[in-house]
């Protein structure tokens, strides 16, 4: 089986949850007998290709002038030739079949865009749905994202295959304390990722203002997003917590360490494709507060404390007695909690990958 992964979300991303799938996906089907996997590029600006010494470092300014130049121009991208399967890892542009053999599967991240354009200056997947209608394979991350998509595309439902993702860590992951905290040991709870309008932010913090952080002795630490803007640190002055809230940039091995020595893992998102730290929570077997939405109820119902995501009071409460929340192996005993940790494993993804692609071979 010959799989062929082409440059676009590589080229969009240095960091970031999609990146680093499709880099896994492709680093684990190099170690499959019977798979010959190849990038269809060089150049691109990502880091977990980089890490591995895969490919040349592209310019920042001439991703960017890629990227616009798609955006704006829709212009076609030729499947790869001489490949079983050709991968597209986001929706730039539009695929342009020039061989009736080579096979398309794209990737359903999510539907946030199309529900909720309220949040966005511009639809970022804006030709999804046509890869999509010209795909011959839907991989969904969840069962929620494929039902979001079957309802405003019913006629794309049966090409749809969900493949849940999976905890880049395990037990065994290295740690090492970031800089920013290794003067002092803090009691913190933990926001991992970007920030933006439907990650619930502002009802977070709060709602941990309201909490009375003086009080529970716990800080507030946001993990990657880049550095506070202008507006969220106005926010945070506001509420009179500036001493209690932290944000920090940290490489994998600084990321395990805070999930690993946290009180508690914070996922208030209003909506969600899939949310890796939710089961990177459950790896690192520390409390799980998550909203109730339909994509948390699938992806961590058995283990997570799920809150509506609306009020504010419920989460200020949860996060005054953050210390009396179970574990998720507490919850949900040894051998399920073991269970639940290997399905989400990478070497099951990819196994689920390989299964599917081989469909649509048959």
């Amino acid at each position: 089986m010959r799989i062929g992964f082409d440059r676009q979300i590589f080229t969009i991303q240095k960091y970031g949850g999609i990146s680093r799938y499709f880099s896994d996906l492709y680093l684990g089907l190099l170690e499959q007998s019977g798979i010959e996997a190849d990038l269809l590029f060089n150049r691109h600006q990502n880091a977990y290709l980089e890490w591995h010494g895969i490919g040349k470092v592209l310019h920042p300014l001439a991703a960017k002038c890629y990227i616009k130049a798609m955006t704006k121009g829709n212009f076609r991208v030729p499947l790869a030739k001489g490949k079983d399967i050709h991968h597209s890892t986001y929706y730039l542009g539009l695929p342009q079949k020039n061989d009736a053999h080579v096979r398309l599967v794209s990737t359903l991240y999510d539907m946030i865009p199309e529900q909720f354009p309220q949040f966005f200056k511009g639809n970022p997947h804006v030709n999804k749905v046509e890869w999509f209608k010209a795909s011959d394979l839907i991989i969904s991350i969840s069962d929620s994202a494929a039902a979001d998509l079957a309802n405003l595309q019913p006629a794309l439902a049966n090409r749809i295959r969900r493949i849940h993702l999976y905890s880049v860590f395990t037990t065994e992951s290295p740690q090492s304390k970031p800089v920013a905290i290794a003067q002092n040991d803090i009691s913190y709870v933990l926001f991992v990722g970007s920030r933006g309008a439907y990650k619930n932010r502002k009802l977070l913090l709060r709602s941990f203002a309201a909490s009375m952080p003086s009080r529970h002795g716990h800080k507030l630490v946001f993990a990657g997003g880049g550095a506070f803007r202008q507006d969220e640190l106005a926010d945070i002055d506001r509420l009179g917590i500036t001493g209690d809230v932290q944000q920090m940039d940290v490489n994998d091995e600084e990321l395990w360490y805070l999930y690993r020595h946290a009180k508690g893992v914070l996922v208030p998102s209003m909506a969600e494709g899939f949310s890796l730290p939710l089961v990177e929570g459950l790896t690192a077997d520390v409390p799980v507060i998550c909203s109730d939405i339909p994509v948390h109820r699938e992806i961590a119902g058995e283990f997570a404390t799920l809150i509506n995501a609306q009020r504010h009071q419920d989460w200020t409460d949860i996060l005054s007695s953050i210390g009396s929340l179970k574990n998720p192996s507490e919850k949900l005993g040894a051998t399920k909690y073991n269970e639940l940790c290997k399905y989400f494993s990478k070497e099951r993804m990819v196994s689920e990958h390989i299964q599917s692609y081989g469909s649509i071979l048959a």
